[in-house]
């Protein structure tokens, strides 16, 4: 025996799920590049990932 959903059963299934994801929203991934003489930004959270460049060293 399958499992058999109407409209209203389907309707309700999309409400219980919609309330989740919007519960559950996940954090914003940030990336900042930083050059060699740029200062290191004070906002920085455990979601962004900061890149200092450093200058290629002469031969």
């Amino acid at each position: 025996m399958g499992i058999i959903l109407n409209l209203n059963d389907l309707k309700r299934l999309e409400r219980r799920i919609n309330k989740v994801t919007l519960e559950k929203k996940p954090p914003t991934l940030k990336m900042i590049t930083l050059g060699p003489e740029d200062p290191e930004p004070e906002n920085i959270d455990q979601w962004t990932m900061c890149i200092k460049v450093e200058p290629k060293p002469a031969d």
